[in-house]
């Protein structure tokens, strides 16, 4: 089934998300992600933001000793996870948790809506400074071992309005991304940069070229150029 957010009902979500989470967790406290594309990585993305937590996000093909590595470094409190996506990840996850203290809170996202349901309305959200650190990814290159990057509010939507402005994305205009949103490009400059440029976002949950083919519509014939670049020969 696909759902469609306006605008005002992704704010409304974040905004009740971001209040159960300060029922859970204190301002700059960590707390991971680790699932494929869903809306709700992204309704938590900005509630995360919203209540001064800093989101780890955790690539949803890591196995167990990669997961703990990333809870144990990132000193997460709480994560969020899908119990299965191409491996068993609630049962990593029940495997190594005896072996990460800081984690007390677990949350699946088959249990988001009672999850949205336990902030009080009454919540007051914290203050959040643009010097914040606002997510910590991890980053390897090509063939290094993954290190945690912190990343504060200001760089992440400084790099997405750079990135959506480089391209060209208009306003009213449609986004189908692929990519996953654990890394910077997904996250970040597609999510953060299409609403900056006030478009229209459509996370695939996981790359399908013929749902992408779709998704894009007849308009793939005719790929858009970056501005200044040559036209093809």
């Amino acid at each position: 089934m696909r759902t469609r957010w306006t605008y005002a009902a992704l704010l409304a979500d974040a905004e009740r998300a971001a209040r159960a989470l300060t029922t859970r967790f204190a301002p700059g406290e960590r707390v991971a992600v680790w699932a494929p594309n869903l809306p709700e990585w992204v309704i938590l993305e900005y509630a995360a933001g919203l209540a001064g937590l800093v989101l780890a996000t955790v690539n949803p093909a890591f196995r167990p000793a990669e997961l703990a590595y990333v809870l144990n470094q990132s000193g997460a409190a709480g994560i969020f996870l899908v119990s299965e996506f191409r491996s068993p990840m609630a049962a990593f996850l029940a495997e190594v948790r005896p072996d990460v203290p800081s984690l007390w809170e677990v949350v699946l996202f088959t249990d988001w809506d009672d999850f949205l349901g336990s902030g009080p309305p009454e919540a007051v959200l914290p203050e959040v400074r643009p010097g914040d650190v606002a997510q910590i990814q991890y980053t390897s290159g090509t063939t290094g071992f993954p290190k945690g990057a912190e990343l504060h509010h200001r760089g992440l939507t400084n790099n997405a309005r750079f990135y959506a402005e480089r391209i060209g994305l208009q306003p009213g205009e449609v986004y189908v991304n692929p990519m996953p949103l654990f890394h910077t490009a997904g996250c970040a400059m597609v999510v953060l940069g299409t609403a900056q440029r006030r478009g229209v976002h459509v996370p695939v949950l996981a790359f399908d070229p013929d749902l992408v083919l779709e998704l894009c519509g007849p308009g793939i014939t005719a790929p858009r150029r970056w501005p200044g670049s040559p036209a093809p020969a």
